[in-house]
C-alpha cells in the first residue's frame, strides 16, 4: 500500500474511533447535567427556588439550587415518587423519568425547553449541546435499576468481580477503604463510599456509571464500558467495606 493511502486510511480510522467514543462520553455528560447541571456545565448556581418547586405535593424542603437538580425531583432510580424518593424527606410527589425513555430525541428537547410547560424550560440556563446530552442521557443512558437494586437497599452483585473492578477504577482515588475522598456535592459533613453505597446505593451505581459532575478526570464505568452488572458488583463490594 503507498504511503499516502497508508496514512489517509489510518487518519480515516482514528476520526472513526472518535466519531464512535463522542455519543459515549455524550450520554454519560447527560448524566452528570441530571446530577448538577451547573457544576457540569460551568454555570452559575442558580439561587431562587426552581418555578415547579411550590407545586410539589411532597415533604422535601430543600431550598435553592437544590430544587434544580433533576434528581431531586426524578430520584437518583429516575422513578420518582415511584422509586426512593417515593417516601422520607426527598419525597415530592413528582413522577419519574424512566417512561420518558420512549421519547424522541427532539421530543425530550423540546420539553427540557419547555414547550410543554413553560415552567419546566432550562433553555436559559443550558445551551442546546447541554439540552441535547440530557436528553440523550434520558433515552440511552437511563438504566432501570430494579434488577440489580432491592428496595432494601440490598444489591444483587458479585462481591468478587466488584472488588477487582473497584481496584482498577476506583481504589486510586478512593482508597482501599474507600474513605479517602468525599463523595459528596453538598457541602455538609464528608461522605464515604461505604457509607453511601449502603444508605444510598442508587446514587452510588449512577455516579459510578456516569461519573462525578464538574470533575473531568473522574474515571466512570462509562469510560471503563462497564456494563450495569459491573456497576451493580462494584456497589455491592462497597457495601462490604467498614463504615465509618
Amino acid at each position: 500500500m503507498p504511503r499516502r493511502v497508508a496514512v489517509f486510511s489510518i487518519l480515516l480510522l482514528a476520526i472513526g474511533l472518535v466519531a464512535a467514543c463522542q455519543p459515549n462520553d455524550q450520554v454519560a455528560r447527560g448524566g452528570r447535567l441530571y446530577d448538577m447541571w451547573w457544576l457540569e456545565a460551568k454555570k452559575p448556581e442558580p439561587v431562587p427556588d426552581h418555578l415547579l418547586w411550590a407545586s410539589q405535593q411532597g415533604t422535601n424542603e430543600r431550598v435553592a439550587s437544590a430544587t434544580w437538580r433533576c434528581k431531586e425531583c426524578h430520584g437518583w432510580d429516575y422513578r420518582g415518587s415511584d422509586g426512593a424518593y417515593g417516601e422520607g424527606d426527598h419525597y415530592t410527589g413528582f413522577e419519574g423519568v424512566l417512561a420518558a425513555k420512549a421519547m424522541t430525541q427532539d421530543e425530550l428537547v423540546a420539553v427540557l425547553s419547555g414547550e410543554s410547560n413553560p415552567e419546566h424550560d432550562f433553555s436559559d440556563v443550558m445551551n442546546r449541546a447541554d439540552l441535547t446530552a440530557l436528553a440523550r442521557f434520558i433515552r440511552e443512558g437511563m438504566i432501570d435499576m430494579r434488577p440489580y437494586i432491592n428496595a432494601d437497599k440490598s444489591v444483587n452483585g458479585n462481591v468478587e468481580n466488584g472488588g477487582r473492578l473497584y481496584d482498577v477504577g476506583c481504589v486510586a482515588c478512593h482508597g482501599q477503604n474507600g474513605r479517602e475522598m468525599n463523595a459528596s456535592l453538598e457541602g455538609a459533613r464528608p461522605v464515604n463510599l461505604p457509607n453511601l453505597a449502603t444508605d444510598n446505593p442508587w446514587e452510588v451505581f449512577h455516579k459510578a456509571m456516569f461519573g462525578q459532575p464538574g470533575v473531568p478526570a473522574m474515571t466512570s464505568g462509562a469510560k471503563l464500558n462497564w456494563s450495569a452488572q459491573d456497576v451493580t458488583d462494584v456497589v455491592t463490594y462497597l457495601q462490604t467495606l467498614p463504615q465509618k
